[in-house]
């Protein structure tokens, strides 16, 4: 992905499209409804989704810069979805 078409999604002047939404959950090996968040957390709140745990782990290990490119990045496309 082309680092202006990045930009465009952070600041939300981009919205995800299907094709696109398919692809993260292909790469993070989840279904679109789990990365749109539409599945409530079960139990104490904590996530039992093994594969979004492990993610979240990698996420934490990114040097702070990369950490931050992608949280803004994860939180325009909830908003685009309308989830916030």
């Amino acid at each position: 992905m082309q680092q202006s078409m990045l930009s465009r999604y952070e600041r939300g002047d981009q919205r995800l499209h299907g094709a696109l939404l398919a692809s993260f959950a292909k790469i993070l090996q989840a279904r679109p409804d789990e990365i749109l968040g539409f599945e409530p957390i079960k139990g104490n709140g904590v996530s039992t989704d093994h594969r979004l745990v492990r993610r979240f782990q990698l996420i934490e290990k990114l040097a702070r810069r990369d950490r931050e490119v992608l949280l803004r990045s994860i939180d325009t496309f909830l908003k685009g979805a309308g989830v916030s």
